[in-house]
C-alpha cells in the first residue's frame, strides 16, 4: 500500500478563479505565478492511479479569510467522505486567527483525518505563534490526530514560499507540544541531522515524523537514505503533488540506491504505522 502524505487540492472556484484570490497574501505568494498548478480530487485520483497510490492525504490552505477556509475545509471533507477514504483531509487553520481552535474542532469533530498545512510564510516559531498555536494543538492531542507542518530550510536558495524558520523555532515547536504527532514537511528543514545530538534535542521522538515533500528541488539523492536511518523519525512519502509527481519521487529513491523494502517503507509503511492507517478501513 502506497501512501501519500502531502498532496494540495482545491475547490473548483479557486481552479477556475484564481486571480479573484490572489488578495490573500499566502495564496499570492505560491499561486500568483500561472505555471503553478492548482488541481482538485479529480486529477488527484488519476495521478494516484497513475502511479499506484492508495492513500493521499490532502491538505488544506491558510487562508486569512474565516469564509474561505471554512469553504476549503468543508470541500476536503466532503471530498475524503465521497472517495471513501482514498483521499484523507487535512482541514488548515491559521494560529494567527482568533477563531482557530473553533475551526479546528469544528473540522475534527466532522471526521477531518488531520490539520494540515500549518504554515506562517512570514514569520518563524516564536513563544507568541506558539501560545497562539498551544488551544489548536491541545485539540489535535484530544481528537488523535496527526499535524502536518510547513517546515523549511534555513540556508541555501530561495524560492516562493520559504518562510524565514530557523532550527531553533522547529526545536521551539517541539518542546512546545511534545505529545503532539507531528509530520515535519519538507524533510524538517534540516533539523532531523540534529538527531545526533547527544544533548539538547527535546521531545518524544516517537511522535516526529518527516516528508519528502519537494525533495527534487532541494536536496540530493543520498537524503532518502540519511532521513531513513539516522532521522529519529520515520520518513514518509509527501508528493507535494501537483507541484510534482510522484513518479519522480520513486526514481530518485531508485538512484540514491535504496532497497526495494526500504522504498516501501518510506513510501507507504512507515506511514500506516506513524498514522495508524487501517488498509481495510481506508480502502
Amino acid at each position: 500500500m502506497l501512501i501519500d502524505c502531502h498532496t494540495h487540492i482545491f475547490p473548483e472556484t479557486v481552479q477556475k478563479n484564481r486571480k479573484e484570490f490572489l488578495d490573500d497574501q499566502g495564496f499570492a505568494l505560491l499561486y500568483n505565478n500561472p505555471a503553478s498548478s492548482i488541481q482538485g480530487p479529480e486529477a488527484l485520483l488519476a495521478s494516484m492511479d497513475a502511479n499506484g497510490i492508495h492513500i493521499s492525504l490532502a491538505c488544506g490552505f491558510p487562508w486569512r479569510s474565516r469564509q474561505r477556509l471554512q469553504h476549503h475545509n468543508t470541500f476536503l471533507m466532503e471530498t475524503s467522505r465521497k472517495y471513501e477514504g482514498r483521499i484523507l483531509a487535512l482541514c488548515c487553520i491559521n494560529p494567527e486567527d482568533s477563531w482557530a481552535a473553533e475551526e479546528t474542532e469544528r473540522c475534527l469533530e466532522a471526521g477531518a483525518f488531520g490539520i494540515g498545512e500549518v504554515a506562517c510564510y512570514h514569520r518563524d516559531f516564536d513563544k507568541d505563534l506558539l501560545e497562539k498555536l498551544r488551544p489548536v494543538m491541545a485539540l489535535c492531542r484530544q481528537f488523535q490526530a496527526p499535524v502536518l507542518i510547513h517546515t523549511n530550510d534555513p540556508v541555501g536558495h530561495n524560492y516562493p514560499g520559504k518562510a524565514p524558520i530557523s532550527l531553533q523555532g522547529i526545536e521551539n515547536l517541539l518542546q512546545y507540544f511534545p505529545e503532539n504527532r507531528m509530520i515535519l514537511a519538507h524533510g524538517g528543514g534540516g533539523y532531523p541531522f540534529y538527531s545526533l545530538m547527544k544533548k539538547g534535542i527535546t521531545g518524544k521522538r516517537d511522535l516526529v515524523a518527516y516528508d519528502t515533500a519537494a525533495f527534487p528541488f532541494l536536496y540530493k539523492n543520498e537524503t532518502y537514505s540519511f532521513l531513513l536511518h539516522a532521522s529519529g523519525g520515520p520518513l514518509l512519502f509527501g508528493s507535494d503533488w501537483p507541484l510534482l509527481p510522484p513518479a519522480l519521487y520513486f526514481r530518485d529513491m531508485k538512484k540514491a540506491g535504496l532497497s526495494t523494502e526500504e522504498i516501501l517503507n518510506i513510501c507507504g509503511k512507515n506511514a500506516a504505522r506513524f498514522l495508524g492507517i487501517d488498509k481495510h478501513k481506508a480502502l
